[in-house]
């Protein structure tokens, strides 16, 4: 009995978590579910105090320990000792969570993130979660409606499809790998109806139409608006222009969740 009552609370709490997930930092779907490992142990926090949180505050620091977990890989290797170090941390409700970003601190020395951790590429990436929820909390926009891209557009045009900036085409006709091709720098989320719109194009012939047409609509995506990092041949600069604003943006808000 006491292993059935278990199981239901841990399917209310797990439910809730996952709610909460979507809701709060936009990871709305099982693709962009990063670090799953960490589920159980938001789930025994969260169980411990009768499947609710304190305030917003508490909500947003676990959060921000659960997207820090993924983000390093803390669950990604000998998973079952660092479950039980953390389950041992969160034995106390006092500092609990407090206790949890220090160990994280210990193994990382610093949460900070650089433009260096977007240097991965394909959806694969550990830091693919990361550029998609910027997406949905940072009030991107969509190029052609000027829509916010939130979870609340239902319409069958208006799910969010992975959009490469430089289209792949050009970029292997100009010799690029296919590592580069597909940088996550490179990588940015559009309705499909947007998607369509663009095709083939190069940044530099597209990107001043949505410009134009919605002002303040591109550079939501965090994209450099240097124009000459819009040509192929410049494709390189264009890169490391994006990933310093993937970092500054992705630290202001984990720090805003943790402040």
């Amino acid at each position: 009995e006491e292993f059935k009552d278990g199981l239901k609370q841990a399917e209310r709490v797990v439910d809730s978590l996952l709610n909460t997930i979507a809701s709060r930092v936009g990871l709305d779907h099982d693709r962009v579910l990063g670090g799953p490992g960490a589920i159980p142990l938001m789930a025994r926090y969260l169980a411990q105090r009768d499947g609710r949180f304190a305030d917003h505050r508490e909500r947003d620091k676990l959060l921000y320990w659960y997207i820090h977990t993924f983000l390093w890989g803390r669950y990604a290797g000998s998973m079952e000792s660092m479950l039980n170090q953390d389950l041992h941390a969160i034995e106390e409700d006092e500092g609990a969570l407090d206790r949890l970003i220090q160990q994280l601190r210990q193994n990382r020395g610093d949460l900070r993130l650089t433009p260096n951790d977007f240097l991965g590429w394909s959806k694969g990436a550990r830091f693919y979660p990361m550029l998609y929820m910027l997406t949905r909390i940072g009030k991107s926009q969509d190029w052609e409606s000027g829509y916010e891209l939130s979870r609340h557009l239902l319409g069958y045009m208006s799910q969010l499809e992975v959009h490469h900036i430089f289209p792949r085409d050009v970029l292997y006709k100009n010799k690029y790998s296919k590592s580069e091709v597909n940088a996550l720098a490179n990588l940015t989320f559009l309705t499909k109806d947007t998607n369509l719109l663009v095709t083939n194009r190069e940044p530099e012939e597209y990107l001043p139409e949505f410009m134009k047409k919605n002002p303040g609509a591109v550079e939501s995506h965090w994209i450099p608006t240097d124009r000459e990092l819009w040509k192929v041949e410049n494709y390189r600069n264009f890169l490391t222009a994006r990933r310093e604003l993937l970092a500054k943006a992705s630290n202001d808000f984990l720090e805003n969740l943790v402040a």
